[in-house]
């Protein structure tokens, strides 16, 4: 994959070119006739994305987009977010190459196909193959059901070599599985697929979030991500959903603390300690486009930006986007990070948005970072008696 950025520096007009070629694993960069070459292995190549991910916030280059091709489902899960007014819309092919088109233009690198249930949408293989021709990223969020059902389109799908496939799955036991879905012989149906893609040398994510139903299960769930080299296994562990008013979903304060004590990381949330940095990236280095043409910042957030019927990406940036990133500083909070816990926060702002107001205090992140914090008392504590 190829892609030029141009942009001003000091007065003058600069470009830079990225190479990635993902069959070498290798990441190149072109800059005034002087290369630099990183390999996807060597262990700076993290800290490497960090710098790049920093150079295209700076120049306001939008690397991500997420397009929430429907919110239809072939599951009724137990947790899911949604707006449930949304079924029925579908993104278009026309309204999607658009989007496509424009994103490109901002500096996109990937484009991610989401839902509901992204593969019901009738112009999925069409827009995913748009997609491939203009050369970017292609990643696809899928239960994976209807790959399993449609042997055509399963066979179209592994054609287009996405990136990865995110599929969730919450138990290694078919009933947890199947009652969280809301679909009996739903995980048969995910693990066969899982297994099939793999097979077609197709790279499969898990996703698990944890759930009050499943959080017995979720340790077979990460030996089994781990067996097929598998990243980001867990989902959010703080899910309250106000909108499916499904509270009983959402684990105890006690299994965030202890899960936490488990595997825990303090430079995880390491960039929320500085007050120039941003919350979160969603809205500055990504977007998040809805079946309605509602721009929000990312799918689990409900806070629209604007709305493509009457603006464009194009325009959108050079306007709207510029006041949303100066609001979405930290320093600019009201009325929070008062706590010790606090700098543990991880100031999801999805959370916050449903359940107080945008960027305001959030009593399930505030429940989240105590957990944090205890978690690394006693950690702190373990380390010393040690």
């Amino acid at each position: 994959m190829q892609r030029q950025y141009s942009y001003f520096n000091k007065g003058s007009l600069k470009q830079i070119t990225i190479i990635t070629d993902e069959k070498l694993r290798i990441f190149k960069v072109i800059q005034d006739n002087n290369n630099f070459v990183i390999s996807f292995d060597d262990p700076n190549f993290t800290y490497f994305l960090k710098i790049f991910d920093i150079f295209l916030i700076k120049y306001d280059f939008i690397k991500t987009f997420t397009l929430e091709l429907n919110f239809d489902c072939n599951l009724t899960c137990k947790h899911c977010y949604q707006d449930k007014n949304l079924i029925g819309t579908q993104l278009s092919f026309k309204s999607a190459k658009k989007i496509i088109d424009d994103a490109y233009m901002l500096g996109a690198f990937e484009i991610i196909l989401s839902g509901g249930e992204c593969t019901i949408n009738k112009d999925f293989l069409k827009i995913a193959n748009y997609i491939n021709s203009k050369d970017l990223y292609l990643t696809v969020l899928t239960n994976g059901l209807k790959l399993f059902d449609d042997n055509n389109l399963f066979n179209n799908f592994v054609k287009l070599v996405p990136k990865f496939v995110q599929i969730s799955l919450y138990s290694m036991n078919p009933d947890v599985h199947d009652f969280i879905t809301g679909v009996k012989g739903s995980h048969f149906k995910t693990l066969s697929v899982i297994n099939k893609l793999i097979d077609n040398n197709i790279k499969v994510n898990i996703a698990c979030p944890i759930l009050s139903y499943n959080s017995k299960d979720y340790k077979e769930v990460l030996e089994f991500a781990k067996s097929i080299g598998s990243d980001f296994p867990f989902g959010c562990l703080f899910i309250n959903n106000p909108c499916n008013k499904n509270s009983n979903s959402k684990v105890s304060a006690k299994f965030i603390e202890n899960f936490y004590f488990d595997f825990f990381n303090e430079n995880k949330r390491d960039k929320f300690l500085k007050n120039d940095n941003f919350i979160c990236e969603a809205g500055i280095k990504s977007l998040n486009i809805r079946p309605n043409l509602d721009i929000t910042p990312c799918c689990g957030m409900n806070y629209i930006i604007g709305n493509l019927k009457t603006i464009s990406l194009l325009d959108l940036k050079n306007t709207v986007l510029k006041e949303y990133k100066k609001t979405f500083i930290r320093s600019n909070l009201k009325n929070c990070f008062k706590h010790e816990y606090c700098k543990f926060c991880a100031y999801c702002s999805a959370p916050s948005t449903y359940e107080s107001k945008f960027l305001k205090k959030s009593p399930t992140l505030c429940e989240d970072a105590k957990a944090y914090y205890s978690a690394y008392i006693k950690k702190s504590t373990n380390s010393t008696n040690e």
